[in-house]
Order: C-alpha cells, then sequence, then structure tokens
C-alpha cells in the first residue's frame, strides 16, 4: 500500500530535518582529519566557487565578520587559502581557497561529492527540478523563521 501524502509529508520533513546534523557531523569528521575546525572546513566548503568577502563569507558560514576573519586567517597561514584586497573596493578583504586548499577538500569530502552527484544522476531532470525547488523553498522558508525568533 503506498503512503499517504500527509505521511509522505510527515517523511520528508523528517528526514529533511536529519541532514543538517549528517552534514555537520561529515564536516566535523573532515576536519579532524585535516588537523582544522569544522568552522574551518565549512569556510573551505563555501570558498569552493568564487572568492568572497569576509562579510559574504561570515554570513555563509554563520559566524561574525571578525570570527570568520580569524578562520581566514587560519585558513592562510595553513596554506589552504589566501586573501587578497578586492578590485573593485581595495579596502574590502576577500578569501579564496589556495590549490592545497581545494586539494585538502577533495581528499576529505570528493568520495561524498561523487556520491551525491551519482544518487542525483539516476533522477530525471523533472524530479531534479522539483528537488531544487522543494530545497530553495525550505531554505527561504528557515530564514523567515530564523530572522522571526531573532526579532522576537
Amino acid at each position: 500500500m503506498n503512503p499517504s501524502r500527509s505521511e509522505l509529508t510527515r517523511q520528508i520533513i523528517a528526514r529533511a530535518r536529519t541532514l543538517p546534523r549528517a552534514l555537520s557531523e561529515v564536516e566535523a569528521e573532515a576536519a579532524q582529519r585535516l588537523d582544522l575546525h569544522p568552522s574551518d572546513v565549512r569556510a573551505m566548503i563555501r570558498l569552493t566557487g568564487e572568492p568572497r568577502a569576509v562579510g559574504e563569507l561570515a554570513q555563509a558560514i554563520g559566524l561574525s565578520s571578525p570570527a570568520t576573519s580569524g578562520v581566514a586567517d587560519r585558513l592562510a597561514r595553513r596554506g589552504l587559502a589566501r586573501r587578497t584586497s578586492d578590485p573593485k573596493d581595495r579596502r574590502r578583504s576577500l578569501v579564496e581557497l589556495t590549490d592545497a586548499g581545494r586539494a585538502a577538500l577533495e581528499e576529505a569530502l570528493g568520495p561524498l561529492h561523487r556520491d551525491e552527484e551519482a544518487l542525483l544522476a539516476g533522477f530525471t531532470v523533472p524530479a531534479l527540478e522539483t528537488i531544487r525547488a522543494y530545497l530553495a523553498a525550505s531554505e527561504g522558508l528557515v530564514d523567515r523563521h530564523r530572522r522571526r525568533l531573532r526579532e522576537g
């Protein structure tokens, strides 16, 4: 017998709530393997694309700008990231991964990323679009409720 819509909804919400904890545990294990702090690994993950301003990185990893500046400094001391001046605004500092940082991240999390891609390869494009829409809407919903709780 197929589960009802309400049962499927309950199961999806329950699974969605356990995923962040599981990913956080993977990040913590990766940090331990790399002899880093978990927030360092979270920052490295967010730096895999373009360089980011410290304030933007802070928002992405959920730390204050001063704390994120400390993360960037730790990563730079280890040769995993570098800080540069923003060519558009020399007062702003950008952070980017070095080749060593990318290699360390690949060593620790590359197998997970490849497994995620293999998992998603089993879904049709319309199913992937639905998953993407659900995740984007969920992120917006959670952000709205975080702000509601913060603002009282």
